[in-house]
């Protein structure tokens, strides 16, 4: 599927609230009834329902911490269990960009409200900044195994 629009709002505009019965739906069983509701609501051919549901089901999965509150970690030295910061979550997508360069599979985009260690080295520093200080109102990367 094709389009100018982000995957978000296709799922959301075709999804005819068909998104929290599959995010809920544990099983298989119920995920076919889901699938089979939108073919009928829609006048879908088989396949085109799979390849909603499908993209219903990977939006959920790939963005179930976006827009989330969290915590970034230390992610170097001996404060790993110090808390640096607190934000929220933007982007778990590898693809997503901070400061011109891809996060990869490692890393998610932080949008970053509150500072406690404004020493810490950012992950990717920048020509602006090179620690957490300099980035409140802004995002960075961040390693999702120190995000809390």
């Amino acid at each position: 599927m094709s389009s100018i629009h982000s995957k978000g709002r296709i799922v959301r505009s075709l999804g005819h609230g068909l998104e929290s019965t599959l995010a809920c739906t544990k099983d298989l069983e119920g995920k076919t009834v889901c699938k089979v509701s939108l073919q009928q609501q829609l006048g879908l051919s088989k396949n085109a329902s799979n390849i909603l549901v499908d993209c219903i089901l990977t939006f959920q999965i790939n963005d179930k911490h976006e827009y989330s509150k969290c915590q970034p970690l230390h992610w170097y030295g001996d404060n790993v269990e110090e808390v640096v910061a607190e934000g929220s979550v933007a982007s778990t997508d590898p693809n997503t960009k901070v400061h011109h360069v891809p996060l990869g599979r490692d890393l998610w985009r932080v949008w970053v409200d509150l500072v406690f260690n404004s020493d810490v080295i950012l992950v990717q520093p920048t020509d602006e900044t090179r620690t957490l200080g300099g980035v409140v109102g802004s995002t960075i990367a961040w390693p999702k195994s120190c995000i809390m």
